[in-house]
């Protein structure tokens, strides 16, 4: 020690490196350069062997702070080539970050421990589970989908071959957030409902929080009533269990379905609730959909301002916390809220950005339904040819099962081809809409879409048709009119 001490000493006179922390005998090098130089001069064994060594003197010093120097352990160890410690102190880094939301931070760590794993001859299957599935949770809503899909199949392998029920649920749950955000809801149900299956098996409740949420968001564009069932169950579980972020995002989900419905009261007091718990939410990711979902609900209440300040807040909020699927659905809400307030050229940018994240993410969904906007907005902008780029569109949300961007776009199609007298195109595609709206008592659409076909039955002659199909779009409009009377009274 006394010959290390003399060494640094006239390192530090030289002035090559200087001492930092008395309590820990800390030095570091004055200029990067000479710390590049000195340490290409050493030859690659005794670099691994100096590696490995400082990894071992640190884990004895810091035993008690393993979680602390988990990265810096991490890193030595790879440098020594000692595998397995080195993935070990990897995940335990990903990990770490993960708990502070420093994703980028995390996904390296977690792809250090996989890349160790790989140098072992026999590596622990258990062990590369945890680096997988950590490296899953950040890649969320950050990675393309294929490559998360990649990683979860491996997970939930290891989870089955072990008949291990907690870390099988948790894959399943991973893999069915997956396919849910990519809009393939008929694969992410089955997957879902295994999940509820294993809590169940396990006496445990918790692992139903997320399942059900999710579940929610997958059946929130399919059947409005099953989707509000799920959210009031991911409240009331995520109340029992004191999950904030999960609590905020149910009650703007259940929003929207509200909102959807023509109940705009309990829409209003559904973002009430979510708000008030705003404070309380860990997550920046849940934070930013949290917004989007605000976004979404206005929008469908008919207050295209205030939609497009929870959206471009949802926007900024996913930036910065490198939310890339909220980033692909924020855009969309930007888009169509600045097209319900006639701004034509935001809207069409703001689907074009839409659009271009959701190719890179892998979001169908959100891409189908930016492309659908965007061609409305280029239509009502006086290109004639987004008329087929909104069929086109609407054919591809009827392919692959995304039936409310299919409805939205049959509404517009039938509006656009009534305007044009084209009646019997009109009628084809208001009906196509009428069908989802009714199944699911989406009250705004209704009457929306009635109007629209009263008009096109009258211009064919089709009499009877027209007075019951204005009839009942009236009734809903005095409906929704009393309902929106109401949410004055109660706001004054």
């Amino acid at each position: 020690m006394t010959n290390l001490s003399s060494q640094l000493g006239q390192l530090e006179t030289a002035q090559l490196v200087r001492r930092l922390a008395e309590p820990d005998l800390t030095y570091i090098f004055k200029h990067a350069l000479v710390q590049d130089t000195a340490y290409e001069m050493l030859l690659k064994n005794r670099r691994r062997d100096i590696h490995r060594r400082v990894a071992e003197i640190y884990e004895q010093l810091y035993a008690d702070q393993s979680d602390e120097f988990a990265a810096v352990l991490s890193n030595h160890y790879w440098s020594g080539e000692v595998w397995e410690r080195a993935a070990n102190f990897a995940i335990l880094a990903g990990t770490g970050a993960l708990r502070v939301f420093a994703i980028r931070e995390a996904l390296g760590h977690f792809e250090r421990a996989l890349q160790s794993l790989k140098q072992l001859p026999a590596p622990s299957s258990l062990q590369e589970y945890e680096a997988l599935i950590g490296w899953a949770n950040a890649a969320f809503g950050y990675r393309h989908y294929d490559e998360q899909m990649e990683h979860l199949a491996r997970a939930e392998k290891i989870a089955r071959e072990w008949n291990d029920k907690p870390r099988l649920a948790r894959s399943l749950y991973e893999i069915g957030r997956v396919h849910a955000a990519q809009g393939r809801y008929g694969r992410a149900i089955p997957v879902l409902v295994e999940c509820f299956t294993l809590a169940d098996a396990l006496s445990d409740d918790r692992y139903k929080i997320l399942p059900t949420f999710v579940m929610g968001m997958t059946t929130l564009d399919v059947d409005l009533q099953q989707a509000i069932g799920y959210f009031e169950q991911a409240i009331e579980l995520a109340q029992r269990y004191e999950d904030m972020d999960i609590e905020a995002q149910a009650w703007n989900a259940k929003a929207i379905v509200h909102a959807r419905r023509g109940e705009f009261a309990a829409s209003q007091a559904a973002i009430a609730h979510g708000q008030a718990l705003i404070d309380q939410v860990k997550s920046p990711k849940a934070v930013s959909d949290f917004y989007l979902f605000a976004g979404w609900a206005f929008w469908e209440m008919g207050d295209a301002q205030t939609g497009l300040v929870c959206s471009k807040r949802s926007v900024e909020l996913a930036q910065a916390s490198d939310n890339m699927d909220c980033l692909c659905g924020a855009f969309d809400c930007v888009g169509f809220n600045q097209l319900a307030g006639q701004q034509l050229t935001y809207a069409a940018d703001a689907f074009q950005e839409a659009i271009r994240r959701s190719q890179i993410s892998g979001a169908k969904s959100f891409e189908n339904l930016g492309r659908g906007g965007l061609a409305i907005a280029e239509f009502q902008s006086g290109r004639s040819q987004a008329l087929h780029d909104l069929e086109q569109a609407y054919a591809e949300a009827q392919s692959t099962d995304l039936p409310m961007n299919a409805a939205l776009m049959a509404l517009a199609l039938g509006e656009i081809y009534a305007d044009m007298s084209d009646w019997v195109r009109s009628e084809a595609r208001l009906n196509q809409a009428l069908d989802f709206f009714r199944r699911n008592q989406m009250t705004p659409y209704l009457a929306r879409a009635l109007e629209s076909l009263a008009r096109t039955y009258e211009h064919q002659g089709e009499t009877t048709q027209a007075e019951q199909a204005r009839a009942e779009a009236d009734r809903l409009t005095h409906e929704l009119r009393q309902a929106r009377g109401l949410l004055v009274a109660e706001s004054a």
